[in-house]
């Protein structure tokens, strides 16, 4: 059965989340949340797996680090320590293998 959401948005959001639906061609506010949990939960799922979410430049060959405090919680630690288990560098230059 469905459930029914709602949020408080200030107008300058809610113009923002317009803005980025008619970018991206999205004809409602369930599909655009639809797509933004699709993104969230493979993020998620990426940091339990011990890998980092990166924009990746490849002209440059370089990538930035994407570090979202909610996802970053999901992140391995290491033991004994708590610490990041991953390296967390936000810029960096890719090594090709």
């Amino acid at each position: 059965m469905p459930a029914r959401l709602q949020l408080d948005l200030t107008k300058e959001h809610l113009q923002e989340l317009e803005a980025l639906m008619k970018e991206l061609g999205i004809s409602t506010k369930k599909d655009l949340f639809n797509q933004a949990i699709t993104l969230l939960e493979w993020a998620v799922g990426e940091r339990k797996a011990g890998r980092i979410i990166a924009s990746i430049d490849e002209a440059h060959d370089q990538y930035k680090q994407v570090l979202l405090p909610a996802v970053e919680r999901v992140a391995p630690r290491s033991k004994g320590t708590g610490e990041l288990a991953s390296t967390s560098l936000r810029d960096s230059t890719l090594v090709k293998k």
